[in-house]
């Protein structure tokens, strides 16, 4: 599972959008880039209650390390939808 991680992380990096550019590619660009850190979070939120399930335990080296990478994701997530909406308000309408 972590292998299937790393992939996804290294994978991640490369979908950076331009937020100077208006361009539908661009936004679609961000897009893809929430979408992606939405698996992130579920991978990391089911592999993090594993790891607890199985070792027992909420304070384990390995389940604190992986609430850690969890913990960046959703930060990144939140500093993106903010962004989003920001930059795109046509994006955010109900």
């Amino acid at each position: 599972m972590a292998v299937e991680y790393r992939h996804t992380a290294s994978f991640s990096l490369q979908c950076e959008p331009d937020p100077a550019s208006g361009s539908p590619y661009h936004i679609r660009k961000r897009m893809n880039r929430v979408e992606i850190l939405e698996e992130e979070i579920y991978i990391l939120r089911t592999l993090m209650e594993k790891t607890a399930e199985d070792e027992q335990s909420f304070t384990s080296e390995m389940v604190v390390h992986i609430s850690s990478l969890l913990d960046r994701k959703i930060n990144e997530y939140m500093r993106l939808d903010r962004n989003k909406k920001m930059l795109y308000p046509e994006l955010t309408r109900d």
